[in-house]
């Protein structure tokens, strides 16, 4: 299993990806806000949990 931290703004969202027990840091990645995010969960075959912060953009 593998954790993400998602951080949305306006023109980039930042995310963090850590192994199951939080001690590894397995990527850090900023992206433009324009969906491309969504590539960096394809490279993993296990499941990816994502916690977002809540946000209006």
């Amino acid at each position: 299993m593998i954790y993400a931290g998602l951080d949305l703004h306006k023109n980039f969202s930042v995310i963090t990806m850590v192994d199951a027990q939080g001690r590894e840091i397995v990527k850090q990645r900023k992206f433009p806000s324009d969906g491309r995010i969504t590539e960096v969960f394809r490279e993993f075959k296990e499941p990816v949990t994502v916690a977002m912060e809540a946000t209006r953009s």
